[in-house]
């Protein structure tokens, strides 16, 4: 296995895990937490010693024991979820953790795979589903059980921002971080900032499209994309190759610098970002057909325009459709391609609406989860 990189910041979780197996003189209990370390491993991007791990535990796992395999699937999920972002694969290898944690009757185990569920769910638009998997990770985890605990957090913070909810969003950041910092899980609160700086971007960008940014929010936003990208860097995560800079190009869009979000939104960024949320190549294309229109470059603005349109059915999010229309609208009237105008306009007006009405259950959602888990939450940290 390859060294641990002597980094900035301290990986204490992998050093306390470490720490842990070498202490440890129960076999299952020992391959258990060399499957937490597989975990820890591949969220900080060492996904090649965390699968070689995972192959050795399935191999060692010849007895089947419940508990071994469910930490084991929880495991492939985490391998997952950061190396492929394939959410299907992951919810369902997460899914058969949570099973065999029930088996074993393994609360932490089936609190974590609970909290990472709740995410596959929320990602998908399940939102009822993902209510039920965040009561669950609550109630099947302790005070101390930081996976759980930071997962679900993080969620309802991530929920809240959804909503627009800002204030609520950053105390559940907070819990979520405070749990991180309590596991030394740097890979968590550098996702955290991620979360933080990004729904603040697509916030701006939607205003941006509507009616216009306000410049305080903008300045937030400045200071939220800074504090994500530096924390990556110094990190070395790769989790996040180009959703960082691709997120950077969209403030510049806001801030109207045209050509400096253009310079980061090239083909080679975008061939890139494929292999990532594929989903959000169409929205990003026409971004990027907007900077074009403005700077006055028709042809390649056009050419865009009709490379998002032919793929915006990956688009699967209503308020990144709703953007995508929003500028391909408006890129049609610089082109003077006044049937491509409206027709876009209307139809980013219907995706708004959508996205409104799905607000709406995000925020039924928060009020049941929060009246079901309130006795749990006495000692969030």
């Amino acid at each position: 296995m390859r060294d641990i990189r002597p980094d900035a910041f301290s990986l204490r979780s992998i050093q306390y895990l470490d720490d842990a197996i070498g202490k440890c003189h129960d076999t299952t209990e020992r391959l258990v937490l060399k499957a937490k370390k597989a975990v820890s491993l591949v969220s900080h991007s060492y996904t090649f010693e965390a699968n070689e791990i995972i192959q050795e535990l399935r191999v060692l796992n010849h007895t089947y024991d419940p508990r071994l395999t469910g930490w084991i699937n929880y495991a492939e999920g985490i391998f997952e979820h950061f190396e492929t972002l394939d959410n299907k694969k992951a919810k369902s290898k997460l899914n058969r953790g949570l099973l065999f944690s029930q088996m074993a009757m393994d609360r932490e185990l089936a609190g974590a795979c609970s909290a990472w569920v709740a995410h596959c769910d929320f990602v998908d638009g399940r939102i009822d589903a993902a209510a039920s998997n965040i009561v669950k990770a609550f109630e099947w985890s302790e005070p101390d059980e930081h996976e759980a605990r930071a997962r679900a957090s993080m969620l309802l913070a991530d929920a809240f921002n959804a909503v627009d909810q800002v204030s609520t969003s950053r105390y559940w950041f907070r819990v979520a971080r405070n749990h991180a910092s309590s596991a030394g899980d740097m890979a968590m609160q550098n996702v955290m900032l991620f979360n933080i700086a990004a729904y603040s971007v697509a916030r701006l960008t939607l205003n941006d499209c509507r009616s216009g940014a306000d410049p305080s929010s903008i300045r937030r936003a400045s200071m939220e994309v800074a504090s994500a990208s530096n924390l990556n860097s110094a990190l070395g995560i790769q989790a996040l190759p180009t959703l960082v800079p691709t997120m950077r190009a969209e403030l510049f869009i806001v801030e109207k610098r045209w050509s400096e979000a253009i310079s980061i939104l090239t083909d080679r960024t975008l061939e890139i970002a494929s292999k990532s949320p594929a989903r959000l190549i169409p929205k990003v294309i026409a971004q990027r057909a907007w900077c074009r229109a403005n700077l006055g470059d028709l042809k390649a603005a056009e050419a865009d325009l009709h490379t998002s349109l032919a793929a915006c059915a990956d688009c699967s999010d209503d308020d990144d459709r709703a953007v995508l229309h929003f500028r391909l609208s408006g890129v049609s009237r610089i082109v003077d391609r006044p049937d491509l105008e409206s027709k876009n306009l209307e139809t980013a007006n219907e995706y708004f609406l959508r996205f409104t009405e799905h607000q709406a259950s995000i925020r039924a959602m928060l009020e049941s989860v929060l009246e079901k888990i309130a006795c749990r939450l006495k000692n969030p940290a």
